[in-house]
């Protein structure tokens, strides 16, 4: 009996998590998207040089959970 509701909490705290990494997955998605747009000249989808070093900063503070 152990053994079921060993296995009932884990199946529920494993799709909890994979729910969870999906909603950050988003979250980081749509912020980098944002930051791109604010670092693109003139809206133009296309980033300088400078646009360019920043985003990759933002890219990485990203990855290094700092947002």
């Amino acid at each position: 009996m152990m053994n079921l509701l060993l296995a009932i909490i884990y199946s529920k705290f494993k799709e909890k998590i994979e729910i969870g990494l999906d909603n950050e997955k988003d979250d980081r998605l749509i912020f980098l998207k944002e930051k791109f747009k604010e670092y693109s000249k003139d809206n133009n989808n296309w980033l300088d040089k400078e646009g360019m070093y920043k985003y990759f900063i933002t890219i990485h503070s990203v990855v290094n959970n700092k947002h």
